[in-house]
């Protein structure tokens, strides 16, 4: 499943979803690892940096709240017809 803010990340683990993928998340990573490659690093040891980053779940925006409430959803934007 996609999700936009690690809250929602940290919620779907919480209620057992089996993946749940946060693609700006990825998009750090892939960043990451082209960027340690760029500098010299083994591939296989910029991935092994990449996923032990990855597994720990941290990093300041990143970090994973298991206490949260997630708000109501947002109101729809799109007209609604009277019935």
């Amino acid at each position: 499943m996609r999700t936009h803010r690690a809250s929602e990340l940290a919620y779907l683990k919480d209620q057992g979803i089996g993946i749940a993928i946060m693609g700006e998340r990825e998009t750090a990573f892939g960043l990451l690892r082209y960027a340690l490659s760029s500098l010299g690093l083994p591939d296989d040891r910029a991935q092994a940096i990449v996923q032990s980053a990855r597994m720990a779940g941290e990093g300041g925006a990143f970090e994973r709240e298991t206490d949260i409430e997630l708000p109501e959803a947002p109101p729809e934007l799109r007209e609604h017809r009277e019935e």
